[in-house]
């Protein structure tokens, strides 16, 4: 999306959010080979930090292709229960696998999430075809090689009834191997060592450790009564089961865990803090899409600020939207297929479709990465995921990354810097005090004309002065939008998702400026002929001329973002803290309604002169507060409005009370 007057929103065509998933490449691969197939090998060590009676085993990850130069080593935490298991992935190598290998160890694959997961012993015998060709495998600790756990692997393969005579005479020169009888008829007893089984009765699976040597069903069970009985009449009088075999020996085995699906663990709901807010709660993207939004804004004001320079700022205002408004950053993103990226869904073990077996996905021809099925997807969901993808580019690679990333959407913006042209011969001394505002700045201007112009009311009609500070306010609202969001991230830096977000509501915002436009006096200088402005000053302009203000000094220093922010950084302060951040007044608002269980209407929103207008009303018990503010944006334009209304309701709860 190209920087040209006059258009109309990209996605003013009706959307459709019926959307298909798609799967990493690195999981695609042949099928069917009749020759050996190559494997990427990375080595998943784990590491326990708490005491466990088992050690965990390493794992091997075997892909068709190499992953990405980022993934190929790398470590992380996963919580669990008792701890943390710390997690270290590694390239190893490579090796190849025959037909034969790779469909067993498919099998084996199979088989062991199946039970894991489900508990299900039928995907032992899974003979389908697969569609995931990556592997997942046992690991054996060697030097500088690959080294699977192929007889693990292999003990998937249940022996048929035919091979076991001869499997039980190769066994029985070792001395201690016996047959031993189970429902699906006699097996070596090395065969139930370490193994899987499963008690009939029930359905329970049990991991094997071994037998009990000397103890069988007519041996003394103990139960925690104190009761004397043999296991044979425990089995019988507890389960209704009749050993068959009562002098074989028992097995000794322990219960098959729960797994517990930690992808889905929620967070503590009631801590605020770090990592403190429950999943669902977290803003899409956060604080990537925040970062994102910012730098997209700021990119398309100065590019349009500088393409239209005899433009006013009702145009600018109105072909900025139309570059980063959520139906064009929806579209742009659904051109590139995005969507079919985008994780909407919570892990589900019931709906996960287990590595191996039939899924019915198609390989695209166009690029290797499988087609899953539909899934409704709504619109503001891709256009935050667009302006995620931006702020991660921008985290990651710096401003070039996002433009590159912007350019390949179809949004082309630079950062050219182009020489501000524009008629304004006049001399500044004689409007305002250059000096003094120069000391409160602590910038010396290079054309004073530029602070004229951020301070000038459109009501100062001059002729020597044929604009106001609009233009500059629409530069200077982008430009502090992204220095103070940048600041506010890399300043807290792991702050959960929504206490950051109310950070950056709390301080990018016009009242916010309006308050330290106060504070610096710079109401006495602002150049105007209303006398209704100048009873209401704070209230309407002082926020905006900070904003021009802003704007005055990214011109005037050539486009020096840095210079802009140490200008405006002691105007600003103090700025909001953890300490001094207080609840979002819409946010204040919705609780208070909730829990005095008042009605509290959906806010009615309106623009007007380029400002946006919201009226907010709630009905107390009959009672009806209602407040309208206006402000450059609605988010604004809300939060004053609901903050008027939390004022009047507690003051009539104050007043019941007293």
């Amino acid at each position: 999306m190209a920087i040209d007057g006059g258009s109309e929103c990209a996605g003013s065509e009706p959307y459709l959010d019926e959307h298909v998933k798609y799967i990493p490449r690195e999981l695609v691969g042949s099928h069917g080979s009749k020759c050996e197939t190559r494997y990427e090998c990375y080595l998943i060590e784990l590491q326990l930090n708490f005491q466990y009676d088992e050690k965990p085993r390493n794992i091997l990850l075997a892909v068709h292709e190499r992953l990405d130069n980022d993934l190929e080593n790398f470590n992380f935490d996963l919580n669990v229960d008792r701890g943390k298991v710390a997690v270290n992935v590694k390239d190893v190598g490579y090796f190849t696998l025959s037909p034969d290998e790779v469909a067993i160890c498919q099998q084996f694959q199979v088989a062991l999430f199946g039970i894991l997961l489900k508990h299900n012993l039928d995907k032992l015998h899974n003979d389908g075809l697969t569609m995931f060709n990556y592997l997942l495998l046992p690991f054996l600790s060697a030097n500088d090689e690959i080294s699977v756990d192929w007889k693990c692997i292999y003990a998937v393969l249940y022996p048929k009834r035919s091979s076991l005579n001869e499997h039980t005479d190769r066994c029985s020169s070792e001395g201690d191997r016996y047959r031993v009888h189970t429902k699906n008829g006699l097996v070596c007893s090395c065969m139930l060592e370490n193994a899987l089984v499963c008690t009939p009765h029930n359905g329970h699976i049990y991991c094997t450790k071994g037998f009990l040597d000397g103890i069988d069903g007519n041996s003394c069970f103990n139960p925690k009564n104190g009761e004397s009985i043999t296991y044979k009449d425990h089995f019988k009088k507890s389960h209704g089961i009749c050993l068959q075999f009562e002098r074989q020996n028992l097995l000794h085995g322990k219960h098959m865990f729960t797994v517990q699906n930690y992808l889905q663990r929620s967070r503590n709901p009631n801590k605020k803090g770090f990592g403190g807010y429950h999943d669902k709660e977290m803003p899409r993207g956060t604080p990537f899409r925040i970062i994102g939004d910012s730098f997209l804004k700021y990119a398309a004001s100065q590019q349009l600020f500088k393409t239209y320079q005899n433009r006013h700022e009702g145009f600018l205002s109105h072909e900025r939207e139309q570059i980063i408004c959520n139906a064009s950053l929806c579209k742009l993103g659904c051109d590139r297929n995005i969507p079919g990226f985008i994780r909407n869904e919570e892990f589900d073990l019931k709906t996960w479709i287990i590595p191996g077996t039939k899924s019915g996905y198609e390989v695209s021809s166009w690029k290797k990465v499988y087609i899953g099925a539909t899934r409704k997807i709504k619109s503001k969901v891709v256009a935050d995921v667009v302006e995620a993808l931006i702020g991660a580019y921008l985290v990651a690679g710096g401003e070039k990354a996002a433009l590159s990333f912007m350019s390949w959407l179809g949004i082309n913006v630079d950062f050219v810097n182009v020489p501000y042209m524009r008629t304004f011969n006049v001399k500044a001394e004689e409007h305002i005090n250059v000096n003094y505002l120069e000391s409160l700045l602590r910038y010396k201007f290079h054309d004073a004309s530029l602070l004229v112009e951020a301070l000038t009311h459109g009501s100062y009609m001059r002729p020597e002065i044929p604009g106001s500070y609009q233009r500059l306010e629409f530069l200077g609202d982008a430009v502090l939008d992204y220095l103070m969001t940048l600041h506010l991230y890399y300043k807290y830096d792991g702050l959960s998702p929504g206490l950051l977000t109310d950070l950056w509501s709390a301080s990018v915002n016009n009242n916010c400026y309006a308050q330290s436009a106060i504070r610096a006096g710079l109401y006495k200088n602002i150049l105007h002929l209303s006398p209704d402005l100048k009873r209401n000053i704070e209230e309407i302009v002082l926020g905006d001329v900070m904003e021009s203000i802003a704007g005055a000094i990214y011109i005037d220093s050539g486009c020096d973002k840095e210079r802009v922010f140490e200008s405006m950084r002691p105007l600003v302060e103090p700025l909001v803290t953890l300490e001094t951040l207080g609840l979002h007044p819409i946010r204040e608002l919705n609780e208070l309604c909730q829990k005095m269980q008042y009605h509290f209407d959906k806010p009615v929103v309106s623009r007007k002169n380029g400002m946006t207008y919201v009226t907010v009303e709630v009905e107390a018990k009959g009672d009806v507060h209602k407040a309208s503010r206006y402000a450059s944006d609605r988010k604004s334009a809300e939060k004053l409005a609901c903050k008027d209304v939390l004022k009047t309701l507690k003051e009539s709860v104050s007043q019941q009370f007293n």
